[in-house]
């Protein structure tokens, strides 16, 4: 059996500087407090995750080294996802320094959908030289942006995260779903089925609404292009850890054992090329992916 990973999960420590967190407002104010691996870790053990990826939460180089110390602290913490300015025509010099860390997976950006977004990225060609990842976070609206960047390095493995974020309910908007059509069109395009829940209504969110989603991503990215995540601890504004994984896990029922194991560890394996010491994997407290 593949081992679980998480492939996107977050850590802060919010007492030391709550000004770099402002996005925490409002019906987000709940996170406003520390979550740290000794959080995370039983929640992994007992949903039968053996390692996850930490993504930033801040746009600073200083998220870089936090979250890489408590990499090297935490063995399930398998690689770091940080954040570099790549549209600083001298970022290179900075990839190659976070590239030599064996931990540091990747670089994620945010697209806002402006028409610059993608033309200021050059930074991108340097992570491809040094063999990094590239997540992106965007919404619905930003997808065509999602698309040029995906034209412009087609040599880029770039992550899609929370399936662009649609806005989840009992009909499918049609602007998502197209445009997630035209994106998978792109080999080098990945997807991760993470932060559904929270795309739903917190109070109300339903398995059944969230599953035509996966559907449509599965029928256009296939098993290979997939990878679980769970977005704790912003996942905890709708539902616990296990509750939300279970979403998926549960609709992967469907598929067959190799799918399966795709999507839940091998595919994010491969994707950020984690390095993973031979052990058993951790028992699952429930039914094997």
């Amino acid at each position: 059996m593949t081992l679980r990973i998480d492939a996107h999960q977050h850590f802060w420590a919010y007492g030391a500087d709550p000004a770099q967190y402002a996005w925490m407002a409002g019906a987000y104010s709940g996170l406003r407090q520390n979550f740290g691996p000794p959080d995370l870790e039983p929640l992994l053990k007992q949903t039968g995750f053996a390692g996850t990826v930490a993504v930033q939460a801040r746009n600073s180089l200083v998220e870089n080294d936090y979250l890489l110390a408590l990499a090297d602290r935490h063995a399930f913490i398998l690689g770091v996802v940080g954040w570099l300015d790549l549209a600083d025509e001298n970022v290179g010099v900075l990839v190659a320094h976070y590239a030599a860390k064996p931990k540091f997976r990747g670089v994620r950006v945010t697209l806002t959908g402006a028409e610059s977004d993608v033309a200021k990225l050059n930074g991108v060609s340097a992570l491809n030289a040094r063999g990094l990842t590239l997540d992106v976070l965007l919404g619905p609206d930003q997808i065509a942006s999602a698309i040029q960047l995906a034209d412009r390095f087609p040599g880029q493995p770039i992550v899609i995260d929370h399936i662009a974020k649609p806005p989840i309910g009992a009909t499918m908007d049609p602007s998502w779903r197209d445009a997630m059509a035209e994106l998978a069109l792109r080999p080098n395009v990945s997807c991760k089925l993470s932060s559904l829940i929270t795309q739903d209504d917190w109070s109300a969110w339903s398995a059944a609404r969230i599953e035509p989603y996966l559907d449509h991503v599965l029928r256009l990215f296939g098993p290979g292009r997939l990878m679980i995540g769970s977005d704790w601890p912003v996942c905890t504004v709708a539902a616990d850890y296990a509750t939300t994984v279970s979403v998926v896990i549960d609709w992967l029922g469907r598929l067959d054992a190799i799918e399966r194991n795709a999507i839940v560890g091998g595919n994010c394996r491969a994707f950020y090329g984690l390095h993973i010491a031979d052990r058993q994997p951790i028992p699952a407290s429930g039914a094997a992916a």
